[in-house]
């Protein structure tokens, strides 16, 4: 900007040396005319008068005719081309100074005028230097208000250049007053305007991301997008649970939050090629099954960004794992009883029918693992209907429950000799589906009958609670082990295998209990010692108070 501005004072400077030059000739064109008006005038005067060699203040009359030096001078310019046919003039030099000649030619001989020849120099010096000075000044004047223009100008252009700065970087514009008449107020009205422009495209732009960002951080999907310098730009809280740390919102390498060698690798693949990877990993020492998607997305021609996805499936995997335990569970307590019914019928009809006493008691066996099997069936039904929607909630009174279950099972207790306790609240009840709680207590009392000692003691506690009730069922069995304790409630899963087929235990009947205690929004908690034997707790909600606590 300073150089153009000097060059706008050089080329003014040049401009009025060149016009002061032309104006100096104009004036000699015009003195030159005057002078020969002036001389010619002399001539009328002098030939009317019939003057002869005498001056004329500082206008000599000559004789060209004669033999004077000026008449010698003017005769040799006559002989080297000048046509003075007709009256003329012509400049000579006498002295080394120009002189201006009128040459007159009549019947009286070839005469004139010689004077000074007039130009700015000789004729108004003092006027001639007055005008100089005052056009030197002017053009003085000139150059210093083109200077002071441009200053004005350039600090105006300036203001603007920082404002456009400002804008740019999402900073507040100065104001900026610029009249109408200024060359740069179109531009300044033009950036105001795009100021508002950008001020609000800004805002709904934020208003935009700050919307993204709460989509992306409530998604159930880890997300995290990676810039060409490696950076983490956006992430979510979905995506530091997966990875088990926090992740800071600000933009840092996000080798600083992905420790996996896989994930990294597909990545940094990603990045160089540009071409999007799936890929199923583990995360957190193994812990974390997830599902990997590294997404390439090209920003500008040299820039590749990464978007990492990483969905959870871990407890699919656990689904899953669960299922085909299940399947393969089911099939081995299947095959049991199905094997001893199978073979003892072989061997009665093989011929052991004919033999009474192997009769009878292969047939007992044979009506054994039949229940067996029926119990396994019906547990497993049990299981799969648990949690179904279409439950019929109603008063059940408690006392009945647990007198149909200890009725089922009075001949295991005789076999057994074990001792009932029933300690019940009067009138205690429970809003809730009956056949789920029907279900609870004969599978609590079963457990308690069937892995007691002989002798022992079954004690059976119901109280009332705060919007519900508290049951009990305690045996003096063997006990569990503390670290098998949270395994009971597992389905098959049996402390002592053995015993419990020979009790004619499934294995569901603990899982049955755990699913269905859930279910109907309660709690579950067992206490046991080795030797002595185990106490299970069950807390459950009236379904009224329930919902009525989970619509508040």
């Amino acid at each position: 900007m300073l150089k153009h501005a000097c060059r706008r004072l050089m080329v003014i400077a040049l401009l009025a040396i060149a016009g002061f030059f032309a104006l100096i000739c104009l004036q000699n064109t015009i003195l030159a005319r005057k002078q020969y008006d002036t001389y010619q005038q002399l001539a009328m005067v002098a030939r009317s008068g019939g003057y002869r060699e005498q001056r004329l203040g500082r206008i000599s009359e000559v004789n060209l005719d004669g033999h004077s030096h000026i008449a010698a001078v003017v005769r040799d310019r006559i002989r080297s081309g000048d046509d003075l046919n007709n009256q003329g003039h012509v400049y000579i030099h006498l002295k080394g100074k120009r002189q201006f000649v009128y040459i007159v030619s009549d019947s009286l001989g070839d005469w004139g005028f010689v004077g000074r020849s007039w130009n700015v120099g000789t004729v108004g010096r003092t006027e001639g230097i007055v005008y100089a000075v005052i056009y030197w000044v002017l053009v003085l004047i000139l150059l210093l208000w083109s200077a002071r223009d441009d200053r004005h100008l350039q600090a105006e252009i300036r203001a603007l250049a920082d404002n456009i700065h400002r804008v740019r970087y999402d900073h507040q514009a100065h104001p900026l007053l610029v009249p109408p008449s200024s060359r740069v107020y179109p531009l300044a009205y033009q950036i105001q305007g795009l100021e508002g422009d950008v001020t609000h495209w800004r805002r709904k732009l934020t208003v935009r991301s700050e919307r993204f960002v709460q989509l992306v951080d409530h998604l159930p999907q880890g997300v995290m997008l990676i810039n060409g310098q490696r950076q983490v730009t956006i992430v979510n809280t979905a995506m530091a649970t997966l990875l088990g740390h926090e992740i800071s919102r600000d933009r840092h390498p996000y080798v600083d939050d992905i420790q996996t060698f896989a994930l990294s690798h597909m990545i940094e693949h990603t990045a160089r090629d540009a071409q999007s990877r799936h890929q199923e990993l583990q995360l957190q020492d193994d812990t974390v099954d997830v599902d990997a998607t590294t997404v390439a997305i090209r920003k500008g021609p040299d820039e590749i960004q990464v978007l990492v996805i990483l969905y959870d499936v871990t407890f699919m995997r656990q689904v899953e794992k669960m299922q085909s335990d299940f399947v393969q569970n089911v099939s081995h307590e299947l095959k049991t009883p199905v094997t001893a019914i199978t073979g003892f019928a072989e061997t009665l009809l093989a011929g052991a029918k004919d033999d009474p006493e192997a009769l009878d008691k292969f047939l007992h066996i044979i009506q054994t693992e039949s229940q067996r099997l029926t119990q396994l069936i019906q547990d497993t039904l049990a299981l799969s209907r648990v949690g179904s929607s279409n439950d019929h909630i109603e008063k059940v009174p408690v006392a009945p429950l647990v007198q149909n279950a200890l009725n089922s099972i009075q001949q295991p207790l005789k076999d057994r000799k074990l001792h009932v306790n029933v300690e019940l609240d009067a009138d205690l009840s429970l809003d809730t589906n009956r056949r789920k709680l029907s279900q609870i207590v004969r599978n609590l009392v079963n457990n308690a009958v069937f892995y007691n000692k002989e002798g022992g003691t079954v004690s059976i506690v119901g109280v009332r609670t705060n919007g519900g009730i508290r049951l009990q069922v305690s045996d003096t069995g063997v006990g569990i082990a503390d670290d098998e304790q949270q395994r009971v409630f597992e389905r098959f899963y049996r402390v002592d295998k053995a015993r419990s087929r020979n009790s004619g235990g499934t294995g569901l009947g603990l899982a049955i209990v755990s699913e269905l205690v859930a279910d109907l929004g309660g709690s579950i908690h067992l206490a046991s010692q080795l030797g002595v034997g185990s106490t299970f707790t069950v807390a459950l909600p009236n379904a009224v108070a329930s919902e009525h606590n989970q619509d508040n």
